[in-house]
C-alpha cells in the first residue's frame, strides 16, 4: 500500500512539472490577439444580413494602419445585401464597391440577432457574403468556455480548459484562411456563441490563464 501511494505520488509530480513546464505566456501570442471567427460561409454565406448596435454603427474598411471609416450610421439597425450588380448594399444608404467592415460606434455588435464583442467584416464572394467576427482572442475564449464546458464546473477546470481552447485556437490559426478567416464556431472548429454564452467565471477563467498556451516538443 505505501509503495502504491509512493507511486502515485511520483505520477502526480510528473504530471504537475509537465505542466510548469511546458505552459509558456505570450503577451501578444505572437501576433495573435484577435480572431477573425467565420458564422456564415460556404453553403451558409448570405445575399442579406441584418446588422446593428445600439449606439449607432461605423463602415469602413481595414488598413495597415487600422480602421479607416467611411460612412457614419446614427441609426440602430442596417441590412446589407447583394443588390442586383452584384454589390454589397446598405439599404437605403450606400452601394459598397468591394468588401466592408462594420463596427459599432461602442458597446456591442449584433449579426443576425445575436450579440458580440469586437465587429464584423463582410467579404463579397461568388456573389454572397461571408460573415465574420473579428474579435478579440482572449474575449472570444469567454464565449468558448460557456459552450465547451458548463460554467458551473470548478473554476480549476475552467482555467485548464481555457488554456486547451487558447492552445487550440493557435495552433489551428490557419483552419480556414483560404475563407478569409481563422476558425468557424461550430464543433468543427471550437463552439462560440457570443456573449450570450459568457459568464463571469468564464471570463475570471480566461483572465487568470491570460496568453497561456500549451506546448509539447516545442509543438
Amino acid at each position: 500500500e505505501v509503495l502504491q501511494m509512493k507511486k502515485i505520488f511520483v505520477v502526480c509530480a510528473l504530471i504537475f512539472i509537465f505542466i510548469i513546464s511546458s505552459t509558456i505566456c505570450y503577451a501578444a501570442m505572437e501576433g495573435f490577439d484577435t480572431i477573425k471567427l467565420g458564422l456564415f460561409f460556404g453553403n451558409s454565406a448570405k445575399t442579406s444580413v441584418n446588422i446593428g448596435s445600439f449606439y449607432g454603427l461605423d463602415v469602413g474598411y481595414e488598413s495597415a494602419s487600422g480602421f479607416v471609416p467611411t460612412i457614419s450610421i446614427e441609426q440602430s439597425d442596417i441590412k446589407v445585401f447583394i443588390n442586383s450588380e452584384g454589390k454589397m448594399e446598405i439599404e437605403g444608404i450606400s452601394v459598397i464597391d468591394g468588401d466592408m467592415v462594420i463596427k459599432p460606434k461602442e458597446g456591442f455588435i449584433w449579426i443576425e440577432g445575436i450579440k458580440y464583442r469586437g465587429f464584423c467584416i463582410l467579404l463579397l464572394n461568388g456573389g454572397k457574403m461571408t460573415v465574420i467576427n473579428k474579435v478579440g482572442t482572449e474575449e472570444y475564449l469567454y464565449s468558448v468556455l460557456g459552450k465547451e464546458m458548463s460554467p458551473s464546473w470548478p473554476l480549476e477546470a475552467l482555467k485548464a480548459q481555457a488554456i486547451c481552447a487558447r492552445s487550440y485556437a493557435y495552433r489551428n490559426r490557419n483552419k480556414f484562411a483560404s475563407y478569409g478567416f481563422n476558425l468557424c464556431t461550430t464543433t468543427v472548429s471550437q463552439v462560440y456563441g457570443g456573449v450570450a454564452t459568457e459568464s463571469e467565471k468564464t471570463i475570471q477563467a480566461v483572465e487568470e490563464t491570460r496568453g497561456q498556451l500549451l506546448k509539447y516538443n516545442g509543438q
